[in-house]
C-alpha cells in the first residue's frame, strides 16, 4: 500500500508607548468586477482520512480536508460543503456523495470535492484507487473510472478534481491545457471561461508516489495549495492560475512535479473552473502621525491596526490613508523611522462605506526601561491554583501555575516577545544564537511565534542555566494534563462549544491575528490561551513526531479541543501560527 497524502476533486461552475485614546469623525465614503456573479452557486465534497482500519494512518490528511473546507466557506463563501472525515468517509459514504451530487447539481452550481488519504494502483492492469476508512482490498477501493463515470454525469457546468495523491496523474489524458491571459483581456478571458464547459484534473504528481513531507502540518501540495486560494493574485483566480502558482512553489521545495489536463472522456471544452473570494464590507481610515515631542509629521511612518498585517504608510506630511474590514480594533502599532515600534491605543471601529478619520495621531516614544529588581534567590511554596515566577534580566518573571498532583509548574502564559527578547538579548548561548525579534505580528506582549521547536529548547536550555532549575517544553501529557485542569471536558472550558468566545482567539476573525496574552478567560488552574491564539510545542513522545498543541488563532472550533493535535516534519519551517509555553519543576 502507497501512502496517499491527499486528494482533492474540485467541481465547479463556469514598543509599546503610552496610551493615548483615539477619536473620529465618520463621513460618507466614495468592488468585484461584473462577471463575479457567472460563478455561480458553489458546493464542496471534503474527504479526510488519518485513522485507517488496516493501513497505515496519516497525519496531514484530515487537517488538509478541514483547513480547505474553512477556507472554501469563509473566504470563498461556498453554500454547501459536505465533509467526509475517518470513519464517515466509508466507501458507501463517498459513493452515496457522488450520486447525490450527480443527482442534485445543475450548470448553475459550482462544486468542490477534496479526498485525502490512502492511494493505490494495480500493478498488472494499472488502475489507480482512492482507499476509503475501511478498505482492505481492491473489492473496497474505489477505482478512478468508478470517479470519472461520476464526474461525466453531473450536470455542473466546471468540474475541477485536484488530487494530491500518489498516482494521481492517472485521472487524467490531456495535458497542457493552462492558459496565462493578457492583463488587457481579464474580463473577456473569464467571461469566456465561465461560458465553456470545463472537467480538469490537477495532481500533485503523475503515476508515482508524492512525498509525505509538508509544512504548517499540511503536505507540501497541500501547503502551496493552500496557499494560492488564500493569496489570489488579481484578488479572484481559476485553475490554471493555481496550477502555475503551485508547481512553481513546490518545484523550488520539492521533487515532485504537479501536473494538469483534462479528465478522460468527459466532455471537457475548454473551460475554467473560477474562484472569487466573497466580497468583505470594508470601512476607510485616515490620519496624520505626529511626533508628540516635535508636532513633526512622522514622514514614512508604517502604521496599521493592532493585531493584524494591515498597514499604510504616511506621505511627506504624516498622512496615511487604508481600506480595513468592518469590525473593532484595538488601537494602532506604528513604526516610523528612526524610531523604536510604539502603539497607540484606543477603539478604532470600522464601518462598512465610511471614512474613519482620527485627524491627528500623536506617537511618542517608549519610556526608558526601569532598571530591574535584585534578583529573587529562592521561590516561596505556593498553593496549588497560584502562580511563582522566574524571573529575567529584564526585570520581568515568568509567571507559572502548579498543576496538581504533578511535580511541575507551568507558565501562566505563552511566552511572550518581550520575554523572549530578554532572554535572547539577556542570557548567554547554550548550543546556538537565537532571532531577537522573530515574529510576525509585533507587540511586547503579544505571545512570539514564528520560532522552530529547536528554539524553543534552546531558550529553555538558557533559562535552565540563569534559574538554576530543569525549564523546558511541556509533553503532550502533560499540556493535555493543564488544559483539562484536573477534568475530563472536551475543551479547556468545558463541554459547551458556546462559551468558546470567552476563552479563546480563534477563527480568524474580525481582528486577523493573535492578542495579548491573558485577555481571554483562564480555566480554572488560572492558565490562559490554552486553547486559540498560537498553537504551543510539546517536547515529541515516543513516536519522535514533532507536535504543536491547542489549536490557533486562524484555525476552527474543532481545534480548539484538548486532544486536538498537529503532527509536522522536522524539515517544517518555523510558523508565524506557532508558539510555546514553559513548564518548571517545582
Amino acid at each position: 500500500m502507497t501512502q496517499l497524502l491527499g486528494l482533492l476533486i474540485a467541481l465547479g461552475l463556469c514598543i509599546p508607548s503610552a496610551a493615548e485614546d483615539l477619536k473620529g469623525v465618520a463621513v460618507e465614503a466614495p468592488g468585484a468586477p461584473e462577471w463575479t456573479g457567472g460563478v455561480g452557486r458553489q458546493w464542496a465534497l471534503v474527504i479526510g482520512i488519518d485513522k485507517y482500519r488496516f493501513h497505515t494512518p496519516l497525519s496531514n490528511c484530515v487537517h488538509d480536508s478541514r483547513s480547505l473546507a474553512a477556507l472554501l466557506r469563509d473566504k470563498y463563501g461556498f453554500e454547501r460543503i459536505i465533509e467526509l472525515y475517518d470513519e464517515s468517509a466509508t466507501q458507501q459514504a463517498i459513493i452515496d456523495s457522488l450520486r447525490d451530487l450527480a443527482s442534485n447539481l445543475t450548470e448553475e452550481n459550482s462544486l468542490l470535492i477534496y479526498f485525502s488519504g490512502h492511494g493505490t494502483k494495480d500493478d498488472l492492469t494499472g488502475d489507480a484507487f482512492w482507499v476509503p476508512v475501511e478498505g482492505k482490498s481492491e473489492v473496497d477501493f474505489i477505482a478512478s473510472d468508478r470517479i470519472q463515470r461520476y464526474v461525466r454525469a453531473m450536470k455542473a457546468r466546471h468540474i475541477w478534481v485536484v488530487c494530491d495523491s500518489c498516482f494521481s496523474g492517472r485521472l487524467f489524458a490531456e495535458k497542457g491545457v493552462t492558459v496565462e491571459p493578457a492583463e488587457g483581456e481579464l474580463d473577456r478571458y473569464v467571461t469566456e471561461a465561465l461560458k465553456k464547459k470545463s472537467r480538469l484534473v490537477l495532481a500533485s504528481g503523475g503515476d508515482e508516489p508524492v512525498t509525505a513531507e509538508g509544512f504548517e502540518g499540511h503536505s507540501v501540495f497541500a501547503h502551496y495549495f493552500l496557499k494560492a486560494l488564500e493569496n489570489p493574485p488579481r484578488g479572484w483566480t481559476d485553475s490554471s492560475q493555481v496550477f502555475n502558482q503551485v508547481k512553481v512553489d513546490i518545484a523550488r521545495n520539492a521533487s515532485q512535479s504537479p501536473q494538469m489536463g483534462a479528465i478522460f472522456e468527459t466532455d471537457h471544452r475548454g473551460g475554467e473552473f473560477i474562484l472569487v473570494p466573497r466580497r468583505l464590507p470594508e470601512g476607510e481610515l485616515k490620519g496624520i502621525l505626529l511626533d508628540t515631542a516635535t508636532q513633526a509629521p512622522l514622514r514614512g511612518a508604517r502604521v496599521g491596526p493592532i493585531g493584524t498585517d494591515r498597514a499604510g504608510e504616511a506621505d511627506i506630511q504624516g498622512a496615511f490613508s487604508l481600506k480595513l474590514v468592518v469590525g473593532t480594533y484595538p488601537g494602532l502599532r506604528i513604526q516610523a523611522p528612526n524610531l523604536p515600534p510604539s502603539e497607540v491605543r484606543g477603539e478604532i471601529k470600522i464601518v462598512e462605506g465610511q471614512v474613519l478619520d482620527l485627524g491627528n495621531v500623536l506617537v511618542s516614544p517608549p519610556l526608558p526601561a526601569l532598571p530591574p529588581p535584585p534578583p529573587l534567590i529562592e521561590e516561596p511554596p505556593a498553593p496549588a491554583t497560584t502562580t511563582a515566577g522566574i524571573p529575567l534580566p529584564s526585570g520581568e518573571r515568568i509567571e507559572l501555575v502548579e498543576l496538581p498532583g504533578s511535580p511541575i509548574r507551568i507558565g501562566k502564559y505563552e511566552i511572550t516577545q518581550s520575554e523572549w527578547g530578554s532572554v535572547v538579548a539577556g542570557l548567554p548561548v547554550s548550543k546556538h544564537d537565537l532571532p531577537l525579534d522573530p515574529s510576525k505580528i509585533k507587540g511586547a506582549r503579544y505571545p512570539v511565534e514564528n520560532v522552530s521547536l529547536e528554539d524553543c529548547r534552546e531558550f529553555c536550555r538558557r533559562l535552565s542555566s540563569h534559574f538554576g532549575k530543569e525549564v523546558r517544553l511541556p509533553t503532550e501529557e502533560e499540556w493535555e494534563a493543564a488544559c483539562r485542569a484536573g477534568g475530563s471536558g472536551l475543551y479547556v472550558w468545558g463541554e459547551s462549544p458556546e462559551e468558546a468566545a470567552a476563552y479563546a482567539n480563534f477563527g480568524g476573525g474580525d481582528h486577523g491575528g493573535t492578542f495579548e496574552v491573558g485577555s481571554f478567560k483562564p480555566n480554572q488552574l488560572g492558565i490562559h490561551d490554552l486553547a486559540g491564539n498560537v498553537g504551543e510545542w510539546c517536547e515529541p513522545g515516543p513516536r519522535k513526531e514533532l507536535v504543536y498543541r491547542g489549536g490557533t488563532w486562524k484555525d476552527r472550533l474543532e481545534s480548539l479541543r484538548c486532544d486536538w493535535r498537529v503532527a509536522v516534519t522536522p524539515k517544517t519551517p518555523p510558523s508565524g501560527y506557532v508558539g510555546f509555553r514553559i513548564v518548571c519543576a517545582r
